[in-house]
């Protein structure tokens, strides 16, 4: 009997990418005040832009006087080799700017701290449904960012990765990685047979016209399921990992109807906590506050006892989905709008 079947898909709410535009435009604004800011300070080491050369240009043959620029906007003066020929450091700068720069640098403390926080606390939720023990591909992070770079500064998979390999080990369990070279879980069912995709392809289909198995379901969950089967030669050698097909199939013919539906849709959702106001500024997963307010110590207290270390449960291994790298020994390009959600499964009949 498949009893307890579950799987997780860990995304951000629209509320959340609002929240994180706006935060990015107010950061793009500082920026500009701040450069803005140095150039007025500094006019004599920048050169004038195009448009102020061309409106200098059609003053002076128009015979009028020359209009002072008090911001330029060209490049910073600068030798035969690139390097400017006054230091920046050596820059005047106002009180303005400094002010402006230490709100920017406060700002950006707190953002970092509202997203490790996210992701502490997912990475909790997750070990706490799915165990201690988890399985993720060992993908390079760099290589996501030159593919989907906007959305992987959204989501910030480095930092959740390692807050769920933190939360493992303090539930008593372990954070593997499994070679995506050895085990292709994305192109595989979990029969056993190869149903190559592209990365716009959302959703796997094992045609029974084609020898299948007829499974159908969500691209990424169903790529997890073959995961709670691998087995490792060497558990610090991602490229010993095997999945063990043979397994896999005895339990999809006797998963009956609890597996399929696990695997089309998430049946175990990793809630947002309630941020309260919107706030600009505060991050990814919830507001940051001043160190004098209370949500502060509340949120102190809530990092020394994770659901993930109040739980003492089995294992639950949890592959993170990447694209496939080839697809018929054709180097596939993929869509960059399109992203893959970490999902995870469990050994015990247990899908994340």
């Amino acid at each position: 009997m498949m009893q307890g079947v579950a799987s997780s898909v860990v995304t951000l709410s629209p509320d959340e990418r609002a929240r994180i535009a706006q935060r990015e435009r107010k950061r793009r604004g500082r920026q500009r005040a701040l450069e803005r800011s140095r150039r007025a300070s500094n006019t004599a080491q920048y050169r004038l832009s195009r448009r102020q050369r061309r409106r200098q240009r059609r003053r002076q043959a128009a015979g009028l006087a020359a209009k002072q620029v008090q911001v330029p906007g060209g490049p910073r003066i600068a030798r035969a080799d690139g390097r400017p020929v006054r230091s920046p450091r050596r820059d005047e700068v106002s009180t303005t700017y400094r002010r402006l720069r230490a709100r920017h640098a406060a700002t950006s403390r707190r953002t970092a701290q509202s997203r490790a926080a996210k992701a502490r606390q997912t990475a909790g939720q997750i070990v706490a449904v799915h165990g201690a023990d988890l399985v993720i591909e060992d993908c390079r992070i760099t290589a996501w960012f030159r593919l989907w770079g906007r959305a992987c500064a959204r989501f910030t998979p480095g930092t959740f990765i390692a807050a769920l390999d933190h939360e493992c080990r303090a539930a008593g369990g372990r954070l593997l990685r499994a070679a995506t070279r050895t085990t292709a879980l994305s192109q595989h069912c979990p029969c056993g047979r190869r149903v190559p995709k592209t990365l716009g392809v959302r959703t796997h289909h094992c045609r029974t016209e084609d020898g299948g198995c007829g499974l159908t379901g969500d691209r990424d969950l169903v790529a997890a399921a073959p995961a709670a089967f691998i087995r490792f030669d060497d558990f610090d050698d991602p490229s010993t990992a095997r999945v063990d097909y043979q397994t896999s199939r005895r339990v999809l013919r006797t998963g009956g109807p609890g597996l399929p539906g696990a695997l089309s849709e998430s049946t175990a959702p990793i809630p947002t906590p309630d941020t309260g106001p919107s706030r600009a500024d505060a991050g990814t997963g919830s507001a940051a506050a001043t160190p004098r307010t209370p949500r502060r110590k509340a949120r102190r207290r809530e990092r020394g006892a994770a659901s993930a270390r109040r739980t003492r449960t089995s294992t639950a291994p949890t592959p993170d989905e990447p694209p496939p790298p080839t697809t018929g020994g054709m180097m596939v390009t993929p869509d960059r709008h399109q992203h893959e959600p970490g999902c995870s499964t469990n050994p015990h009949h247990r899908t994340c």
